[in-house]
This record gives structure tokens, sequence and C-alpha cells, in this order.
């Protein structure tokens, strides 16, 4: 390696010039089947479940009135009359005849 002196810089001697090399082969072992090289990729985004705070009472379904089964009673009955406003029917009793 060649020495060079510059006396301008100040330097007491000479020193290594730098000089360029042979370029260098490094040899790296490749898998035989190519197909089988695992690149990493970017990972499958997983949705997250996310709870949403209503600020309002949710409506809810309120049941229906339904007719009740009529009223039983200790004397025959023969028909039934519906009461207005109201969702159930009253027995007429049939007159009891003592027989």
């Amino acid at each position: 390696m060649p020495f060079y002196h510059c006396p301008s810089i100040g330097m007491p001697g000479p020193y290594p010039l730098p000089m360029p090399s042979k370029p260098v082969i490094v040899h790296v072992p490749v898998p035989s089947p190519p197909q089988r090289i695992i690149v990493p990729g970017p990972s499958i985004p997983v949705p997250i479940p996310i709870e949403k705070k209503v600020p309002y009472p949710v409506p809810v379904n309120r049941p229906y009135p339904v007719a009740l089964p009529p009223i039983p009673v200790p004397y025959p009955v023969n028909r039934y009359i519906p009461i207005p406003g109201r969702d159930r029917l009253v027995p007429v009793p049939v007159p009891y005849s003592g027989k």
C-alpha cells in the first residue's frame, strides 16, 4: 500500500492512502425449492367488537291486551255480555228452575 506525506496539513509522517480493493463475493446458501421461501407479510386484520352505549332508552315491545278467559260461576250460564272499555266478558246467569 503506498504512503503519502502531506506537510501542508501538518501531519508528522506518511499515512496509508486508501486504495479501492477487489469486489468481495460472499456465497449465500439458497434453499433448493424457491417456492418454500416464507416471507412475513402484513397480519390479517381482525375486527374488534365495539360496545355501543345508547344514550336513550331502547323501546321495548309492550304486551298487548288479551281477552281474559271466562270467570267460572257456580250456576249455569247461557250467554256472555261484553263490558264496554274492558277486555272481558261477564256471564249472564240462567234463571234457576229448582227441579
